[in-house]
């Protein structure tokens, strides 16, 4: 270990196993002491102005001190990494002995040291008192060395299967809560606010309330009281976030989700509204003030939810509206006049959008528009709506996908397929146009990367007893990758 240490100074593993061995090595001599019968070299009532320096040397190791000198060298190897620094703490979680306290001590003591302007850090110092709350500093060396021997029967696969379980399993009540550890983390909190006001800092704060409460809650009845002195703490700690200016769009996020855990539906919104208005260009925070005003409405309000959807698009980029877009349509009755002006309103947004996804994006939203004017006001209105959301740039290939699928569908409807028509009959030809006009425009936009709308192109036009090699031919010149296609072609055509 030492010698890859010298080879890899720099390496964060070697140096937390090199730390680690030396704890089990410590546990592993207080239970040889203990088995042999040793005299405790640390005991109560040992003058150590007495104690040889053979004593002094085992009682160092008792202590971890040779531990010490592992971090201690560790961190001077790799001085500037804090997560580095968390996985010493990580490790020690597992030995809960008192002499871990010093060790504790020398980690965190550290961190305040080098790392005093980063808020991470000080998170880490406040949460040491909810971590590690009750060092067992009153337990007798015996009791220490029995607790060690059954750790590390464990470490080695000798202990029971059942105790193993145990000692995994069985949660503590008394760790879950804590007043007194409670009100130590919140005070490094309100200091390290006092130092750096920061919205990282009210963010990490607000996090560890969070974190708490969810505890808290799921305790019950019997953990009620310190769950509302916790949520009001964090809602206060948030509202001073917003009133300091110090707020980030997690901020209301937060604030929102909270309030309706809590059953505070008003507070809910409130939150997202203040959110939109402090970050006017966060999709996420309008999608969320869509979602609590829909919520909240007994009778859909269709003119606010209008109001509010048409306010995100004029604050927002289009492409970050998808969500809200597919949101919008599943909101808003198809046989209101609002609907009609999400048709208009997704053409614009289409005209502003350069580069639309073959699949996804606005040619997902504008087919479930579609679809959605389709089952509620018939065909001819869904063949207006997609015809005039072609018009403009084309939202996207998904678009083009569900008017071929649509047209396919109503021309089987009428002539009991959608291959081969009766050349007679000048409305079924004219239907037949129609979708191989769409396959022409979508693989015009489209032929480079969509090798399954050039095979679907080529087997509708074997369907209706067209030769399809013109198509094959154009496809294997206009796909970056053909071969794909070839394949694929060449599997269906054999069938």
């Amino acid at each position: 270990m030492q010698q890859g240490i010298r080879m890899c100074k720099t390496d964060e593993t070697i140096w937390v196993q090199y730390y680690q061995l030396e704890m089990l090595y410590a546990l592993k001599l207080r239970v040889r002491r203990h088995i042999l019968g040793l005299d405790d070299p640390v005991a109560e009532g040992v003058d150590e102005e007495i104690e040889d320096q053979s004593a002094a040397a085992v009682r160092a190791v008792l202590q971890g001190g040779v531990a010490r000198i592992v971090y201690k060298n560790a961190i001077a190897a790799i001085p500037g990494r804090l997560t580095f620094r968390t996985h010493f703490l990580r490790l020690l979680r597992g030995f809960d002995y008192g002499f871990v306290e010093g060790l504790l001590e020398q980690i965190y003591d550290s961190i305040r040291q080098d790392f005093g302007k980063v808020e991470e850090a000080w998170d880490l110092l406040a949460r040491r008192h909810v971590e590690f709350p009750s060092p067992k500093k009153g337990l007798s060396e015996e009791a220490e060395a029995e607790a060690a021997e059954r750790q590390l029967e464990q470490l080695d696969g000798t202990a029971g299967p059942n105790q193993m379980q145990d000692d995994a399993e069985t949660p503590d009540t008394e760790q879950i809560w804590h007043s007194k550890a409670h009100e130590q983390a919140c005070s490094v909190y309100e200091e390290a606010l006092a130092e750096m006001p920061t919205s990282r800092m009210y963010h990490l704060f607000s996090n560890y309330l969070g974190e708490t409460l969810e505890r808290l809650m799921g305790l019950g009845e019997a953990a009620l009281q310190p769950a509302v002195a916790v949520a009001a703490q964090l809602f206060g700690v948030l509202q001073r976030a917003h009133n300091s200016r110090c707020s980030s769009p997690e901020t209301y996020l937060s604030w929102a989700d909270w309030a309706q855990k809590v059953k505070q539906p008003k507070m809910a919104l409130k939150a997202a509204r203040m959110g939109c208005e402090r970050f006017p260009s966060n999709a996420s925070m309008w999608r969320r003030q869509l979602e609590l005003e829909v919520v909240q409405s007994h009778n859909i309000e269709v003119q606010a939810i209008m109001n509010t959807f048409e306010a995100a698009l004029r604050a927002t980029s289009p492409e970050q509206t998808c969500d809200m877009w597919l949101m919008a349509i599943e909101i808003m009755p198809a046989d209101c006049l609002a609907f009609a002006r999400l048709g208009e309103l997704l053409a614009a947004t289409c005209a502003r959008v350069a580069t639309k996804a073959p699949t996804g994006g606005f040619g997902q939203v504008a087919a479930v528009l579609v679809e959605k004017a389709r089952a509620a006001l018939g065909m001819d209105t869904a063949r207006r709506l997609y015809g005039n959301l072609l018009a403009v740039p084309a939202p996207g290939c998904d678009l083009y996908r569900y008017a071929i699928k649509l047209e396919r569908e109503a021309l089987f409807r009428e002539a009991g397929t959608d291959g081969a028509v009766p050349s007679a009959d000048p409305t079924l030809k004219q239907a037949a146009k129609r979708i191989g006009d769409l396959y022409e425009a979508a693989v015009a936009m489209y032929g480079k990367t969509e090798s399954d709308l050039w095979l679907d192109y080529a087997l509708w036009l074997t369907q209706r007893g067209k030769g399809s090699g013109q198509v094959y031919w154009r496809a294997t010149k206009e796909l970056v990758d053909p071969d794909t296609f070839i394949m694929k072609y060449r599997d269906v055509m054999q069938q």
